[in-house]
């Protein structure tokens, strides 16, 4: 009980801060629309210029509004497992989750070094050739996508089919077949 009351604390400052953002953002607004209207017709410098900044004013707050409304909705979805908790069929799948929560954080562990690599590798093979693959950051995007199902054998194969076969293959085996069993394993271990 003592995690569910963190989250009702969470999830009522978040929402506070929701509320606090949305008045902030109206306000911005405001400003552009005073700026907007002040201007009447008349194009100079200095007015464009206020216009802009009273926009990038506006832009930041909805930037933050976002985040609160994305971490708003993530925590009245723990909300609802305090919920389930309350009818015995349902409390099941959130034990399982709480059960399994340590060995699933160190699998991700796991998980994340060995699709580092892949990311790595996928730089070095397709990274000259292909622009998914031009950077890290990019590359661990695009090896997200791989792992979903959606790639470009003929963007691949830029670089060869035998280099290009070899590393979906391997990614396909040793992250989809061999990581996401084992955390489903992992899972179904403390399910039953």
């Amino acid at each position: 009980a003592g995690v569910y009351n963190l989250i009702d604390f969470a999830s009522i400052a978040i929402f506070v801060a929701l509320g606090v953002k949305a008045m902030t953002l109206v306000g911005a607004t405001n400003v552009v629309e005073d700026t907007v209207a002040a201007l009447s017709g008349g194009e100079d410098r200095e007015g464009s210029e206020a216009i802009m900044d009273a926009l990038e004013v506006a832009v930041v707050q909805v930037e933050g509004f976002r985040w609160f409304a994305i971490i708003g909705a993530f925590t009245i979805m723990l909300r609802f497992f305090k919920a389930f908790d309350s009818q015995p069929r349902l409390s099941l799948v959130s034990r399982t989750l709480s059960g399994c929560l340590i060995d699933v954080a160190h699998f991700l562990f796991v998980m994340a070094a060995i699709f580092s690599v892949f990311s790595i590798a996928a730089v070095v093979m397709f990274g000259h050739r292909v622009p998914d693959f031009v950077t890290f950051p990019v590359a661990v995007r695009t090896c997200l996508f791989v792992l979903m199902g959606e790639f470009d054998w003929e963007e691949l194969r830029v670089v060869g089919d035998s280099m290009a076969f070899y590393w979906l293959f391997l990614f396909f085996f040793v992250i989809v077949l061999l990581s996401l069993n084992m955390l489903l394993a992992i899972i179904f271990e403390t399910y039953t």
